[in-house]
């Protein structure tokens, strides 16, 4: 009895040690983070002059890429979920671990996954346009006739190949990362497939949101330097209530003058109707409602400083909405992959980008942001009805009868003869 009492304090005292120690670490952690910023070490100042490099790098590279098209833009975001997944699945792995499991296919399930994934996503999204090339291309056909059908057959293959792949003493391992790598999927592919979407809707529609994230955060930072005292949030100790209110204000003049400047450029403004691989193939389009100068009378108070009008677009408009949600809202997302490192006991999520981390670090707010805009454009400024793609694929799937009839309907109203009902 007297040695069960003594093991019994002596594993109390050790919780009590390994709690202190945690409180010493966590302590280390907010002392470095709310480190004066004035007075940086050569070590910083080194860090500083590499993320500035790779800043430009990556700004140059991404100016490439959107010069490129809609395709090469579309591949960019692929890219980067490739990376963010790979970034975050690490997390949960041990490698070393997993050498010694000896598991087979491990690592390809779980990337068989990722394209299942994609291809049921994407199919979706691109169903009108992959209906228009099915008609000259009999494969793409029927890609979108069974495009559901091969998705959940592909998924069936890789479940398939996970329950073959377990093995005994290592069954809850397997079934974390299994379940790991679904969560990933559906939070981020989910999210980014909406980037894509943005794309093809027209460039602005990606660019624009992107640059204001960018934006936002730069001001933010500059104005947290120069003014900062009021800490914001616990999760980012160098977040300041002056560099947020500053960040914001600074943003939206910057995007009521640089969307004006982006809706001059047609090949940003246009949305692209077909899928083509060819580089630097920019369409025409006729000016959309939303991109054209409309005059709005102001209030008679602006009477005073001898302005009775101004000329904005629709987009400048929708642009200061999105500025409050890439100020107001966007942030939350760099502050829950926040918690979500300090969670892990890590300070980034990779080491893919020199100066700035993982590829997670750097689109933490961005995919927030990219969704907003999709639900916001589709929703709200783009008209909800049917596409021309759309109502043929309905005629189409008709029996030949109602075809016909509907062929006839549609004759008779362009010779303007009274029609009978459909029904």
């Amino acid at each position: 009895v007297h040695g069960d009492s003594r093991m019994k304090s002596n594993k109390k005292k050790e919780k009590k040690q390994e709690e202190k120690k945690i409180q010493k670490e966590a302590a280390g952690e907010s002392k470095k983070e709310v480190g004066n910023p004035s007075t940086p070490s050569k070590g910083s100042n080194t860090d500083l002059k590499i993320r500035t490099v790779t800043t430009l790098l990556m700004l140059l590279a991404f100016a490439l890429v959107i010069s490129f098209g809609h395709f090469y833009c579309s591949l960019l975001v692929l890219v980067i979920d490739a990376c963010i997944f790979k970034e975050i699945l690490n997390l949960k792995r041990n490698r070393e671990a997993e050498k010694q499991m000896n598991l087979p296919l491990f690592r390809v399930i779980n990337w068989h996954f990722f394209g299942v994934a994609l291809f049921f996503l994407y199919s979706k999204l691109f169903s009108e346009k992959l209906m228009l090339l099915g008609n000259t291309n009999s494969a793409i056909n029927f890609i979108y006739h069974y495009h559901n059908v091969i998705a959940f057959a592909l998924y069936i293959i890789g479940f398939i190949m996970f329950v073959y792949s377990l093995r005994k003493g290592q069954y809850k391992y397997q079934f974390k990362i299994f379940g790991w790598t679904h969560l990933i999927l559906l939070l981020i592919l989910g999210a980014s497939v909406t980037f894509v979407g943005n794309i093809y809707n027209g460039l602005i529609w990606f660019i624009f949101p992107a640059l204001l994230i960018i934006a936002n955060d730069t001001f933010a930072y500059i104005f947290g330097i120069m003014f900062g005292k009021t800490p914001l949030i616990d999760l980012s100790p160098k977040k300041t209530w002056e560099g947020f209110i500053g960040g914001f204000i600074s943003t939206m003049i910057f995007a009521l003058f640089f969307s004006a400047v982006l809706t001059k450029i047609d090949f940003l403004i246009c949305p692209a109707e077909e899928l083509t691989i060819v580089p630097f193939s920019y369409g025409h389009c006729s000016l959309q409602p939303s991109f054209a100068p409309v005059l709005y009378e102001l209030p008679y108070i602006f009477k005073f400083i001898g302005v009775t009008s101004i000329t904005l677009t629709k987009f400048q408009i929708h642009s200061c909405i999105f500025v409050m949600f890439a100020s107001f809202i966007a942030p939350f997302g760099g502050f829950f992959a926040s918690g979500f490192k300090r969670a892990f006991q890590i300070k980034d999520f990779g080491e893919t980008i020199p100066g700035h981390g993982g590829v997670t670090d750097r689109f933490d707010c961005q995919f927030l942001m990219g969704v907003f805009v999709y639900v916001w454009s589709t929703q709200v400024i783009f008209p909800t009805s049917l596409s021309v793609a759309s109502i043929l694929d309905i005629i189409l799937s008709r029996p030949i009868e109602e075809q016909l009839q509907i062929y006839q309907s549609l004759k008779g109203v362009f010779q303007g003869k009274p029609q009978q009902s459909l029904s």
